[in-house]
This record gives C-alpha cells, sequence and structure tokens, in this order.
C-alpha cells in the first residue's frame, strides 16, 4: 500500500502508474520495484512403510482366497464428514475389502 507524498491519499494502481485519487500525483511503478533473492533448498520425498506388527490381525475369513486372518484398521472417509469404515487386509494374499 502506498500514500500520496503531497496530500497522504491512498494511491491506487493505473496502468503501471500510482495515482492519487485526491490530487492527481502520479508516481511510477517501475520507480517502487526492488528485487529479492532466496535460497533454493532441496525437497526430498520421505516414504514410509507401515509396520504390520501395529496393526491389529482378526480372524475373518478372505473373500478372494479363503485364508482366515486378516488386519483391521479404521479409515476415515471423506472430509469433514466424520465417517469412519474398517479396511479389511488378507495377511496371505494382500487383498483389501471393507
Amino acid at each position: 500500500m502506498k500514500f500520496c507524498e503531497d496530500c497522504g491519499a491512498m494511491l491506487i494502481v493505473d496502468e503501471g502508474i500510482y495515482t492519487c485519487p485526491k490530487c492527481g500525483y502520479e508516481e511510477n511503478i517501475a520507480d517502487d520495484s526492488y528485487e529479492v533473492e532466496r535460497e533454493q533448498t532441496e525437497v526430498k520425498k520421505v516414504y514410509v512403510k507401515k509396520d504390520e506388527t501395529d496393526v491389529a490381525t482378526i480372524k475373518i475369513s478372505c473373500p478372494k482366497c479363503g485364508n482366515d486372518r486378516a488386519t483391521v484398521e479404521n479409515v476415515a472417509t471423506g472430509m469433514g464428514v466424520s465417517i469412519v469404515v474398517q479396511k479389511f487386509t488378507c495377511t496371505k494374499c494382500k487383498h483389501s475389502w471393507r
């Protein structure tokens, strides 16, 4: 935000020029420019493998291979809605279902 040097009113931008709506004062925007230098930082992706020992295992039949053990975890669905469903994953074939 910039103010008029003559009358103190707030200047408006009009086609690359600061203009005072009150007294007509004008100032070139290029006179008010500056350069900013910033150091680049490297961003690295980090992948975290889920530890299977942290997930509960229950006795339930897999619809794909018939194995009787699966992990179960609660998964939130949607945004802003607090609906949680259980996701089952077969310990043998890794098939998952709800």
